[in-house]
């Protein structure tokens, strides 16, 4: 069909959709401008790694009482870590006034069962079940900040353990031979401080081997 009508005006039926036009513009791409800086595009980290440092990309924090909660997302993140890299150094920061002393040994396990090279470092208070978790990390890199305060005594029952009528006595054996075996005391030492210890800082704590070294930062093998 002729695209003009008879009166020589264009037809309504060839014009081009509404937004549109009857050719294609070619683009010419622009030269950069002198002087004109691209933008960067931001670089997205992953959620672990050795980016920074392993304090940072390979931290575990155990923060607050030990409950069955908390203790699940330390072991959780401690598996994962040591699923990603079994050979590179794992630090748990600890800051907990105690806790559960089942839910700590579920810790303890852990640590044990994945055969990574697991470092502490102390600040706050670490009393009771936590303390414990301390002198569990690899000798010679168990570190605390010099403000810490720390404290074996067990015998106040969590909570949760008093109401399912739990005592202090069937777990006594078992937390005195992992101390003996993590410090310097002897058994009776152990057991007194297990049941009727006091506070103390932390040069009784690398006094008696609870830690290794006082530092503002956890201290990693070379």
């Amino acid at each position: 069909m002729d695209m003009f009508s008879k009166d020589g005006f264009p037809s309504q039926q060839n014009h081009a959709p509404r937004g549109s036009l009857p050719f294609a513009i070619p683009v010419v791409p622009q030269p950069p401008q002198p002087g004109l800086r691209m933008p960067m595009l931001k670089k997205v980290r992953p959620s672990t790694g050795r980016l920074i440092s392993p304090a940072q990309e390979r931290g575990v924090t155990l923060r607050g009482r030990i409950t069955r909660v908390i203790a699940s997302c330390c072991i959780a993140r401690l598996v994962v870590l040591a699923s990603e890299d079994p050979h590179h150094p794992i630090v748990i920061h600890i800051d907990s006034p105690g806790g559960s002393r089942a839910e700590a040994m579920s810790i303890l396990s852990t640590i044990k069962g994945i055969r990574c090279p697991v470092v502490t470092f102390c600040r706050g208070e670490v009393y009771g079940p936590a303390a414990i978790v301390a002198s569990y990390g690899l000798r010679g890199y168990r570190a605390a900040a010099p403000d810490c305060r720390f404290s074996l005594r067990i015998t106040n029952l969590h909570a949760g353990e008093r109401r399912q009528g739990a005592t202090a006595e069937p777990l006594l054996p078992l937390l005195t031979e992992i101390l003996v075996k993590n410090t310097r005391q002897r058994q009776e030492e152990v057991v007194s401080q297990l049941t009727a210890g006091t506070p103390f800082g932390v040069q009784e704590a690398l006094r008696i081997g609870l830690i290794d070294t006082i530092a503002d930062e956890p201290v990693f093998p070379k």
